[in-house]
């Protein structure tokens, strides 16, 4: 709604409209606390098993964004030449996220590195030249 009345605003100003539907109401943000899934809960669902391919995909993209802490759009655009070796041989994500534009450099750890092994050679990745094959962020729920 907060959204809504700023474009009410603007049609206000702009004499598009003669009324403001909002006027006398205030809208306040509700704060949140968020809740985080606890190792032994994320261990769970690694440990599911589907019989349907497509969950195995998504639950396999979920870990691998909860361990590396990229967000679903950064690790849907994430490509092979983000992964980089250090001095020591250990493999990082060098990435700009796409909200920011801010460059992140992510170790790349035990079940997040094998989920990217597991996808290296998925048909999906291959075609559009990509780490994980990702499906719409609608089809996951």
């Amino acid at each position: 709604m907060k959204c809504l009345k700023k474009f009410t605003n603007l049609a206000l100003a702009n004499k598009w409209m003669r009324d403001d539907p909002f006027l006398g109401k205030r809208f306040r943000q509700v704060e949140t606390n968020p809740v985080f899934l606890t190792m032994d809960e994320l261990e769970t669902m690694m440990r599911k098993e589907f019989a349907i391919e497509r969950l195995t995909v998504v639950r396999d993209v979920f870990v691998f964004c909860a361990l590396s802490g990229l967000a679903f759009i950064d690790a849907s655009d994430l490509r092979p030449e983000h992964l980089v070796r250090d001095g020591n041989g250990s493999l990082w994500i060098r990435k700009p996220r796409k909200k920011t534009g801010v460059m992140s450099n992510i170790p790349l750890l035990g079940m997040a590195r094998h989920i990217l092994e597991k996808y290296r050679d998925h048909p999906v990745c291959q075609a559009r030249g990509v780490c994980l094959p990702m499906y719409s962020n609608q089809k996951y729920s």
